[in-house]
């Protein structure tokens, strides 16, 4: 399959770059940085210069693909919460989202007459916080500021479904990789003896493996059950987890230093879920999320 991939270069969207070539799939891969990506994959892609907020010529790119992969989206950690800040969490979403909607709403169809696929990023933060309220992919959004942006994220990807492209809608958990991303920012307090659980430990978890959350866009694009309103898949872990439960007493850091591991069985006091960031008083990550979409697929 020819795939157009968008945020290609980032945690997610390299470990899907590398499975789809070692699988033998044409990826074709939008990036700003042509000379970066270049040294990373060399003949293994299709380097095509573009930025994806902006309308341009590689929109005429995806003309000749069969699918695209949309993971482009400034991380909510990247720096403090001002209002510059916020419009680029907004545009970089949407713009790109919108732009490459535009672009296989004109070529909606592959060569052979089949439908195109949109495999396109989305966040649990879409529900905003739930408490214990198990959640599925029918649960309405919330109305916090992360949670309309997610609601508007997948919004925009309705003109491709009324021009026949199947949609995927990927709302995604926490990405636990030991190589990037949430993980080695989490591990950092246990390495200084400071680890424990993130406020009262009382809400939940929503997490997922870096394979897994490739395994389920490259099932996105290949099953044809993916489509339309019950492709709206919930990547995050088969066993759902209070956040206590990652730091308790049980779990145990191995130093590299030759003198063995430690022990933690302590966490902040209080019963806080509120965590504090430049700019920002954010409450902590409380989804509990099924998957019921994902398993009704494969």
């Amino acid at each position: 399959m020819k795939i157009f991939v968008m945020g290609g270069t980032g945690l997610i969207g390299s470990a899907l770059v590398s499975r789809l070539t070692s699988r033998g799939d044409e990826v074709v891969l939008l990036t700003r940085r042509p000379a970066h990506a270049q040294e990373r994959w060399g003949n293994q892609c299709t380097i095509v210069e573009g930025d994806p907020m902006k309308a341009g010529p590689w929109m005429q790119v995806v003309n000749d693909c069969e699918a695209v992969v949309n993971l482009v989206g400034e991380s909510i950690f990247a720096r403090r919460w001002n209002d510059e800040f916020k419009k680029l969490l907004r545009d970089s979403r949407i713009n790109s989202t919108q732009n490459v909607v535009q672009a296989l709403a004109q070529s909606p169809k592959t060569a052979a007459g089949n439908p195109k696929v949109l495999v396109n990023g989305s966040a649990i933060g879409y529900y905003g916080p739930c408490g214990d309220e198990e959640l599925t992919e029918e649960t309405l959004a919330g109305s916090d500021m992360l949670a309309q942006l997610a609601f508007e994220w997948e919004l925009v990807t309705n003109p491709a479904e009324a021009a026949e492209v199947r949609v995927v809608r990927i709302r995604t958990g926490v990405v636990l990789d030991k190589n990037g991303g949430a993980l080695p920012q989490m591990l950092t307090p246990f390495k200084l003896g400071l680890g424990g659980p993130i406020g009262s430990g009382k809400h939940w978890f929503s997490w997922i493996h870096i394979d897994d959350e490739v395994g389920i866009i490259l099932l996105a694009l290949d099953h044809p059950g993916a489509i339309g309103p019950i492709g709206i898949l919930q990547s995050v872990g088969p066993r759902l987890a209070p956040a206590g439960d990652p730091t308790h007493a049980s779990i145990r850091i191995e130093t590299t230093s030759g003198s063995g591991g430690r022990d933690f069985d302590h966490g902040p006091a209080g019963d806080s879920s509120e965590s504090s960031l430049p700019g920002l008083s954010i409450q902590v990550p409380r989804h509990r999320s099924g998957f019921e979409r994902l398993v009704e697929v494969g």
